[in-house]
This record gives C-alpha cells, structure tokens and sequence, in this order.
C-alpha cells in the first residue's frame, strides 16, 4: 500500500463506468523542493486518482483541499499521437482523509447520505 499527501487540483468528477458502477476522477498535486548546486529547485508532481467504492464522496474532494491517498500506485508510459514519449501516474484510491482546521474526515468511515460540508480557508 502506498500513502500520498497532496491537494486536489479541481473539483472531482464522476464517470459512469457501466450502468451499475461509478468513478470518483480526481488529481492531486504534491510539491517538493530539494538543494541543488544551482539553488533550491521546486517541483510538483501531479497524480491521477481514482476511487471506485462510494460516488457520493465526490462532493467532498474540491479543489484546494489536503488530502492523504492510500492505495496502489500506477506507472504508465506510452506514445502519444505525435509520436512524443508520455509518463503518467495513476493511483487506485483504497481510502482517503481530507485534512485542515482541526477536523480529519475519512472516506471509510462516512455512508454517502451523511456527506460532511467542511470549509477550508483556501
């Protein structure tokens, strides 16, 4: 199982897969920064989450909010129509806690009908 911290990019859409199976799409942005000889560099690597056990979580994962994934972590390389090499992470979300203020809210522990409104100051 993997773990990632990070804040989401845009509101989550759902997908419907097959008439009875639905997915929750969402990116998730995680900075980094390191020292290097020229200064300190910064980065940001940007994730592509799905999570498949309960679509009515959506409403909670908007952008701007700080969230731990676990799950399992995807690899994909390919060419894309120009020709161009292309990398890309996708992870299959198990579970998620938003975090911010002081509340912690996790996506295993809330049915859909009880969908939490937390207000983040960002």
């Amino acid at each position: 199982m993997v773990q990632l911290f990070g804040r989401i990019t845009a509101d989550a859409k759902v997908s419907k897969v097959r008439e009875d199976k639905e997915v929750i799409n969402f990116t998730i942005a995680i900075n980094d920064s390191f020292k290097s000889k020229n200064g300190i560099i910064k980065k940001t690597v940007f994730v592509r989450c799905s999570y498949w056990f309960n679509s009515g979580m959506a409403a909670n994962l908007t952008k701007g909010r700080l969230i731990e994934v676990n799950g399992r972590l995807e690899v994909s390389a390919y060419n894309n129509l120009q020709g161009e090499p292309v990398g890309r992470l996708d992870f299959h979300v198990s579970n998620f806690k938003f975090y911010g203020n002081s509340e912690k809210i996790s996506s295993d522990k809330i049915p859909a009908e009880n969908k939490p409104a937390v207000d983040l100051p960002f």
